[in-house]
């Protein structure tokens, strides 16, 4: 036997060229199995696909994952959690270089190396050594080595801060927190960011939203770890581009990272995520629509649907979105906590992929701008302070994944609703309506279960 691979990857296709390509390089003599796209296919990644892309090359030397972007690990670390304690232990996951990392991986892992040596040969394919060696001969020395790594003096445990004025026009509303949480989770650090007294996980959209960032605020952002300065830099491009929503107007100042004293060794509350969810790039959020005021006797508007003048009766549509403070919480015994949480986990993924297939297939009929906000309501939904609140719940108050959902999705919209900004407030919406949609999959189940 030897160690299995499995590539998961956004794109069906870009997974399935990785395996032929990895695969010719060993000969045949490796193992390795596709993990790539949602279901249907679409751009995203599937915990099922992934639980039997494992399942296929698993055995008794171990299976080597490798993942394309930051969010594909919350779809992987789902399908972890339905295998065996026995068959968790022999998989680990990795953010070796896609490509070069899995033809490393498929060479080493043909020579009959062990799971340790397979993805520490992997990795090395990040290095700067190795990066050279695959660099083409006529290529000028137009970037000298030192430039691609950190500074002798700033070791991995040191932390580095870094200030920034918000310059875009609505500060860190929907789609700006969503580009900064989406880059924050790109790099191998642990970032915080701080703003009007508060701090959080700079990878929880929930947490992002809830400092009330707006337009010429200054927020706070402190990295640790081995991509700690790559980190602050991509974060300090992000925001000097005014997160891509208009033209700088002025040339803002933007300060250099330093080294602070700062311990982000310890561990968050409960409401503060570990590892980020990642996230699907969400493009610009749409404006919210508010109706002027009607005088007695003026025309009804609303937003156009098709072009023309109708005439007939006006129906006044009531959602269905599930009232999450009508949700019963429904008492389970020590024997349930586990399946009921992992039933959690499934739920959300499920529902987040939903929303994602929605916002791909809206696009080319109401444009990125108009589709954004099921992107942004599935990072809500992928949000790990959320997961985390509701897993606690179930465990320490032996109540239902439907329950605890309900009862965390409602303390982030209500935390939300707090914020000064309405803008930002109005995001609590969102929330609900994400909550709604995962609750709406937990409710079928139990009716046909």
């Amino acid at each position: 036997m030897t160690v299995g691979l499995v590539i998961v990857s956004h794109s069906a296709k870009l997974a399935a060229g990785v395996v032929e390509l990895a695969g010719q390089m060993a000969q045949g003599k490796t193992p390795i199995a596709a993990a790539g796209g949602a279901m249907d296919d679409v751009l995203g990644t599937s915990t099922d696909r992934i639980l039997a892309a494992i399942q296929s090359v698993d055995g008794p030397d171990g299976v080597l994952v490798l993942l394309d972007l930051g969010s594909a690990i919350l779809s992987a670390e789902m399908a972890l959690e339905m295998l065996s304690d026995e068959q968790r232990e022999r998989i680990r996951l990795s953010y070796a270089p896609l490509v070069e990392g899995a033809v490393a991986a498929a060479l080493e892992a043909s020579l009959g190396r062990t799971l340790a040596q397979v993805q520490q040969v992997a990795e090395k394919t990040a290095n700067v050594d190795q990066l050279q060696l695959l660099k083409p001969l006529t290529q000028e020395e137009n970037v000298p080595v030192e430039s691609l790594e950190l500074p002798a003096n700033i070791s991995p445990g040191e932390t580095l801060e870094l200030q920034l004025t918000l310059a875009n026009p609505a500060g860190l509303h929907a789609r700006p927190a969503s580009l900064f949480v989406q880059t924050a989770a790109r790099f191998q650090a642990n970032i915080l960011a701080f703003g009007h007294g508060r701090e959080t996980d700079a990878t929880s959209i929930l947490g992002v939203l809830s400092l009330g960032m707006r337009q010429g605020d200054t927020v706070i952002i402190r990295a640790q770890g081995k991509d700690a300065k790559a980190a602050l830099d991509a974060l300090s491009e992000l925001v000097h581009a005014n997160f891509y929503e208009t033209a700088p107007e002025e040339e803002m100042p933007i300060s250099s990272p330093t080294i602070v004293g700062a311990d982000l060794s310890s561990t968050p509350p409960i409401n503060q995520p570990q590892q980020s969810p990642v996230g699907a790039d969400l493009s610009r959020t749409p404006p919210i629509y508010r109706p002027a005021a009607q005088q007695e006797g003026e025309p009804w508007k609303g937003i156009t649907t098709s072009a023309g003048v109708a005439v007939g009766p006006a129906l006044v549509y009531t959602s269905a979105t599930i009232s999450l403070s009508a949700v019963e919480r429904r008492p389970i015994s020590e024997e349930q906590v586990a399946s009921e949480q992992q039933h959690l986990r499934e739920v959300l993924n499920n529902a987040a992929q939903e929303l994602r297939s929605l916002a791909i297939e809206l696009q080319s009929k109401v444009g990125q701008a108009n589709a954004a906000i099921f992107d942004a309501q599935a990072l809500m939904l992928l949000d790990p302070a959320l997961l985390k609140s509701a897993l606690h719940m179930i465990k320490s108050e032996h109540v239902d994944a439907a329950g605890a959902l309900a009862e965390a999705g409602a303390f982030y919209a209500s935390k939300l609703e707090t914020i000064g900004d309405p803008l930002i407030a109005g995001r609590a919406a969102d929330m609900r309506d994400a909550v709604s949609r995962a609750l709406k999959h937990l409710t079928d189940q139990l009716a046909t279960g």
